[in-house]
């Protein structure tokens, strides 16, 4: 295998790998199936085409796909959507946003070309005076069409809504324009989630901006969710804050979470930071997003450094035991004031209190009386 680099006028290809294995491609067929370079290059394509292996064309076809397979069949979209034209003619007039992005919006949420244009007129004009651009709000609703829907009034409160917490408008604009859905919320769902979690991140609006980008979700599970997996963040895995914010561990459960930090404490590879330890020694321990976000191949094989199948097996243990109590895996030394809030409030009392609790009482001596 040998390395050179051609066409570096086409958007600066990378490194191409030349194989004289037998696997080949004809250079016609490259040539017919890519169809996009200019005659001139087209001609040193095909010199090089008989030694590009298939691998390397595989990402070319994936990179540059023919113009018609990438166009939107307009005809046949307005004959099902009879309000399609008129949509498109007023955002391409009207709002300066180029047809294709339209056509492509439209594809990907059909729901959208069921509304009329003024009602994206209302949406984009009343959007566009708190800073959003205009294909940012067009992202907005293609991920959530319902917005189209909203009154100008009902804009303006939701709006409101989200500038009394004081993101500032380079944190809480991409945060909208990612998250549309958080427009829905009311007044009331607002206030009872945003200021426990932002206590919870220590008062940081940074961090609180950082959680609700990486875990939308946390504004709509049930509380009672969210808070059991708050409180095993603190008791017994001992996380900072800030690698708290930077994760995305509100989108899963709480049997995901505990699965994953529990076999890389059996492994060795989690250790879990003293009480009295430094805040600014580096943990020793893996980062929570390598530990909840990554992939589970990537987490056995390269955090973990163990097998697929120890941790398949470590999974099923778990769900056939119903182990729901840490302090069954943990050391002694690290279940100090761990409360499981799986567990019933009985079953949350430390173990040996519980014996203590349930001994009976001795019964005074008995004295003969002469």
């Amino acid at each position: 295998m040998i390395g050179c680099r051609f066409f570096p006028k086409i958007k600066r290809l990378t490194t191409v790998a030349f194989s004289s294995g037998p696997e080949k491609l004809p250079s016609k067929f490259v040539i017919e199936d890519l169809n996009l370079y200019h005659k001139k290059n087209i001609q040193k394509y095909e010199k090089k085409a008989d030694q590009c292996t298939p691998q390397f064309l595989e990402r070319m076809k994936k990179r540059y796909s023919l113009k018609a397979q990438e166009r939107i069949d307009f005809s046949s979209l307005a004959e099902q959507y009879p309000k399609v034209p008129a949509i498109v003619e007023y955002t391409s007039k009207e709002l300066k946003i180029p047809p294709k992005h339209i056509m492509s919006a439209l594809q990907e949420a059909p729901e959208l070309a069921d509304i009329a244009p003024a009602k994206w007129a209302t949406c984009f004009g009343h959007l566009t005076q708190y800073g959003f651009a205009k294909q940012g709000i067009l992202k907005m609703v293609t991920d959530y069409p319902g917005l189209l829907l909203f009154e100008e009034k009902e804009l303006e409160d939701s709006m409101y809504n989200w500038m009394r917490i004081q993101f500032g408008e380079s944190r809480l604009l991409p945060l909208l324009v990612n998250n549309p859905m958080f427009l829905a919320l009311g007044e009331q769902d607002i206030d009872d989630r945003i200021p426990p979690l932002r206590e919870y991140l220590e008062g940081r609006r940074s961090r609180l901006a950082k959680l609700l980008m990486n875990s939308p979700q946390v504004m709509f599970k049930k509380w009672e969710d969210v808070k059991i997996i708050m409180d095993y963040l603190v008791e017994p895995m001992r996380i900072p804050k800030s690698q708290i914010a930077r994760s995305g561990v509100f989108r899963y459960n709480l049997f995901h979470l505990r699965c994953r930090f529990l076999f890389l404490y059996k492994t060795g590879v989690y250790i879990i930071t003293k009480y009295n330890a430094d805040p600014l020694e580096t943990p020793k321990h893996p980062q929570l997003t390598d530990i909840v976000d990554t992939h589970e191949q990537k987490f056995v094989y390269k955090i973990a450094g163990l097998s697929l199948i120890e941790y398949e097996v470590f999974k099923e243990m778990m769900y056939a035991h119903e182990i729901y109590d840490d302090r069954d895996f943990l050391k002694p030394k690290d279940t100090y004031g761990l409360v499981n809030p799986s567990l019933s409030v009985n079953d949350q009392i430390p173990v040996s209190a519980r014996m203590q609790k349930k001994r009976p009482k001795p019964e005074p001596p008995i004295v003969d009386s002469f």
